[in-house]
């Protein structure tokens, strides 16, 4: 029984096999525990690289050890500045732990280049969405005589040169992947980048936190070098022709600005109005009169002069109606919509100057979001869904190629001229690949939470 026991442990074990002659020390690839010394650790984080592909350096490329074929996602393939033409036909579906069948549009190879080493790649083109750029899998690591080790977070191969070439993984872009998937999309402050040639950036809405992105990256044009109102803010990514062409483009539209509050001429009354719902047997109410501060009544003052002038108020003598008014510090104004004149004696206030009250829609009354909106739905309804979107007085004009994004703006602009509706060029913004809108920041690959609207005070 004894000799039967050893001869079974002979049997079962494993031992290594050792090389008669020198063994070549530049073939070896180790793993150790002072590789660990810039990990955080405990982790359980996937591995995932920059690396060179054709003339960019793609983020957030995911090392899979166990894909059979390496994956280009078509939102980055298309960021590449790659048409659909240079893609080859797809032979078989690919096949997920779903089982379920997706076909690529193409495959295409392309040089990828890690340290010293570069190796010509074929990559299959799904058209999914993903939280990652590529994915190299057993394919890409065979060719490479690569080893990965995703506790280590390094990617070791031997170069031509005879040394051992290493990668090393970023653990924060592979956490950020990890939250994308499977936490909520307002944890998720990165998303995807590429860079070009000699660091230009090709994804401009990506690869930064989400502060960073293009929507800060404006640059301000001045009409009229004195006055500090008149301007217009573009993308700071633009051409200097591109630049050219859109000033020149804003300057032919003029009229759709308004650089006051007191420029606005108001919307047609016949094609919309504010009414009040006001019961018919609610008692009126006249409030007395409030003595002011010096400094409010001047303010007052200036403000019922310029409303004057703008013809967005009128005096009255006998209302029924009459309110106080109080000082609010505010940037702007929004006069627009009509007021029905039957409701007008409603919205009555009283000043050191006298009795007033309002011909156009103040945003103060309740109600009114709900009347503006109308509006806007009814004046940009062949627009809505297709090249532009509203949600009251926020309103942004998208195009799926950048080539067609004037003759989009130009339709809208268009219909702002026809109903004199004006735009305020404080709040407005043209060509870019980020924007704010209704606290999110939209860009062309989705939606995302704004930081400053989830950051903790």
């Amino acid at each position: 029984m004894i000799k039967k026991a050893e001869h079974m442990r002979e049997v079962l074990s494993v031992q290594l096999a050792m090389k008669k002659g020198k063994t070549e020390e530049n073939d070896i690839l180790t793993f150790s525990s002072k590789d660990l010394e810039r990990i955080q650790m405990p982790h359980n984080d996937a591995l995932v690289v920059t690396l060179r592909v054709k003339d960019f350096d793609i983020k957030r490329i995911l090392i899979d050890q166990g894909s059979s074929v390496e994956i280009m996602y078509y939102d980055g393939f298309k960021q590449m500045k790659l048409q659909d033409k240079d893609l080859a036909p797809a032979t078989s579906p690919l096949v997920g732990f779903n089982s379920q069948p997706e076909w690529p549009v193409g495959k295409i190879i392309l040089p990828v280049k890690v340290g010293s080493v570069i190796k010509q790649v074929e990559f299959w083109v799904p058209k999914v969405p993903s939280t990652y750029n590529l994915i190299l899998g057993k394919g890409w690591l065979h060719a490479m005589q690569a080893v990965a080790s995703t506790y280590h977070q390094v990617l070791r191969f031997p170069a031509p040169i005879g040394r051992i070439e290493e990668v090393w993984g970023d653990q924060v872009m592979a956490k950020q992947c990890f939250v994308a998937v499977n936490g909520s999309r307002a944890a998720k402050e990165f998303v995807q980048m590429i860079e070009g040639p000699e660091g230009k950036e090709v994804l401009e809405d990506m690869g930064r936190r989400a502060e960073e992105k293009s929507i800060k990256d404006l640059v301000e044009v001045r009409m009229d070098e004195n006055d500090p109102n008149k301007f217009f803010l573009l993308g700071s990514s633009l051409s200097s022709a591109e630049r050219h062409e859109y000033v020149d483009f804003l300057i032919s539209n003029m009229e759709a600005f308004a650089w006051t509050p007191y420029n606005m001429p108001g919307v047609n009354p016949n094609f919309i109005c504010h009414r009040l719902n006001v019961f018919s047997n609610a008692r009126s109410v006249i409030q007395r009169t409030r003595r002011s501060a010096m400094h409010h009544a001047k303010v007052v003052a200036e403000e019922v002069k310029n409303l004057l002038e703008a013809r967005a108020i009128e005096e009255v003598q006998y209302s029924r109606w009459i309110s106080n008014t109080v000082v609010v510090p505010k940037k702007n104004g929004k006069w627009r919509i009509a007021m029905y004149e039957p409701d007008r004696e409603i919205t009555s206030f009283t000043t050191p100057r006298g009795l007033y009250c309002y011909k156009v829609m103040p945003f103060e009354l309740k109600n009114v979001g709900t009347t503006f909106q109308r509006m806007v739905t009814k004046m940009f309804a062949p627009l809505l869904g297709h090249t532009m979107e509203a949600y009251i007085d926020n309103m942004v004009v998208k195009s799926r190629e950048k080539s067609q994004h004037l003759a989009d703006l130009a339709e809208m602009f268009a219909t702002l001229k026809h109903h004199k509706l004006r735009l305020n060029t404080s709040k407005c913004t043209f060509e870019v690949g980020t924007g704010n809108f209704l606290g999110f920041l939209v860009m062309n690959r989705g939606i995302e939470v704004d930081p400053s609207q989830i950051k903790a005070r």
